[in-house]
């Protein structure tokens, strides 16, 4: 989507740039002394960047990391293929095909290392495509914070595009909290965005008669004003 997805996504970056700022203070003001660190911090370094102690080699997109199956089942994907009914259960080094055309190997980095650490970080511009990694993986906590992220962004300019992605992916919050803003903001949304008006009937089918009706009113008490 490029620059336009750049753009509709500015609500997202602002909201990970505020988050990020809180935790360094946070961070910084429960600090008693350089000493101080983090096991989780420690364990995504040393397990998952470095692959220290790894067990298994996964491999996806030509990339390989060097892993730990106790890490890798927390994924339920990945605790059904260690189960014993997949022939990768005895495999030391697997390969993974990725389906979904949206899924980057920035995304996977993102979604494995979330295994290692709850609170990895990742940039805006790669959020659709770490709630499809996420998804796949069937990484529910991640795309719970996915979904959070998106709630506290929605805007006219990119209501329409998380409603979209949300049927996508199931992610039900998104989804009421989409329709909601354009329920509770239609007449905004009217006014900044008239070219899409019509998306909303399609987008919302069970909504057709509510949404016509509100805009049939609002039209006309602007024609009589």
């Amino acid at each position: 989507m490029g620059a336009n997805q750049s753009s509709l996504l500015s609500p997202v970056s602002d909201y990970i740039r505020r988050k990020r700022r809180k935790l360094e203070s946070e961070s910084e003001s429960n600090v008693p002394s350089p000493k101080k660190f983090c096991p989780e911090d420690t364990i995504y370094e040393q397990c998952f960047l470095k692959g220290v102690g790894h067990d298994i080699v996964v491999k996806i997109f030509d990339k390989e990391w060097k892993l730990h199956k106790e890490s890798l089942i927390k994924s339920p994907y990945f605790a059904s293929m260690f189960s014993g009914s997949w022939n990768e259960s005895t495999k030391s080094e697997i390969e993974i095909k990725i389906p979904n055309p949206k899924i980057t190997e920035t995304s996977i980095n993102i979604v494995l290392g979330s295994l290692y650490h709850p609170n990895v970080s990742f940039e805006e511009e790669d959020i659709f495509s770490v709630i499809a990694a996420a998804t796949l993986f069937q990484l529910d906590e991640l795309v719970n914070r996915c979904e959070d992220i998106l709630l506290k962004s929605i805007s006219c300019d990119n209501v329409l595009l998380y409603y979209e992605v949300a049927q996508q992916y199931s992610l039900q919050k998104v989804q009421k909290g989409s329709l909601s803003f354009l329920l509770i903001n239609l007449v905004l949304f009217y006014i900044s965005k008239p070219q899409h008006l019509r998306s909303i009937d399609y987008l919302f089918p069970v909504e057709r008669v509510s949404c016509t009706q509100t805009m049939a009113v609002f039209e006309t008490s602007t024609h009589t004003t």
